[in-house]
């Protein structure tokens, strides 16, 4: 999964990490190889459109106050953190 999944979900990381308008445009080179669908999603490319870039402007899937943002943004940073220390602790009881 992803250190991402210990602090949020799939649509929210989508926001915290460049929003949809990043997003959309991996999509269109990657959903070909995962479906049948030639395009991505009618709300997809309206957020591309309207360059909905997450916690960096504010929309994305959902929608953020400067605060909000600032605080997503952290968390992640702490979650990321914790995650590393986790595995740095485990990684350091195996090998003792």
């Amino acid at each position: 999964v992803g250190l991402w999944a210990a602090f949020a979900g799939p649509l929210r990381w989508v926001d915290i990490s460049g929003g949809p308008a990043l997003y959309g445009k991996t999509m269109s080179n990657v959903l070909p190889t995962l479906s049948n669908a030639t395009e991505i999603s009618h709300s997809m490319r309206q957020m591309m459109e309207n360059d909905d870039k997450g916690i960096v402007n504010g929309r994305g899937f959902y929608l953020y106050t400067p605060e909000e943002a600032h605080a997503w943004e952290e968390r992640f940073r702490r979650s990321v953190w914790q995650v590393w220390h986790w595995a740095d602790e485990l990684a350091r009881e195996k090998n003792s």
